[in-house]
């Protein structure tokens, strides 16, 4: 190393690079969504072996299922009789507003829970 500081770079530099390579690489997953980023509504799975219990979340399509997601929307227990589902329908339909696409999966609980909770409201008008 030199006295002189010529070989090194300002950490100020260090700052640009850092930026830079956030903007190229890392701002989808920094809040910055690029306009290809499809988000997804899906089953993250949890629990021991052969008893498997599901949360339901929005994350990127492209994230690993045990990544980060960016909501929990509810969850899913397949082995309860009957499968219990604990779902907020109301953020469910906001994030699909916002083009949220859920999975096939998601999608068939959405219904499920839409149709369960038509007749409690019914009952009490």
């Amino acid at each position: 190393m030199s006295s002189t500081g010529d070989s090194r770079l300002d950490p100020l530099a260090y700052l640009d690079l850092a930026v830079d390579f956030r903007y190229h690489f890392g701002a989808k997953y920094l809040g910055h969504e690029s306009e290809t980023t499809m988000m997804t509504m899906r089953l993250m799975r949890f629990g021991t072996k052969k008893k498997p219990t599901y949360r339901i979340v929005v994350m990127d399509s492209e994230r690993a299922r045990q990544s980060q997601a960016l909501d929990t929307l509810g969850t899913y227990s397949p082995l309860d009789d009957p499968a219990g589902v604990k779902l907020d329908l109301g953020r469910a339909k906001a994030w699909i507003a916002k083009g949220v696409r859920p999975s096939s999966t998601v999608q068939s609980l959405l219904d499920r829970v839409a149709k369960s909770t038509k007749p409690a409201q019914s009952t009490k008008s």
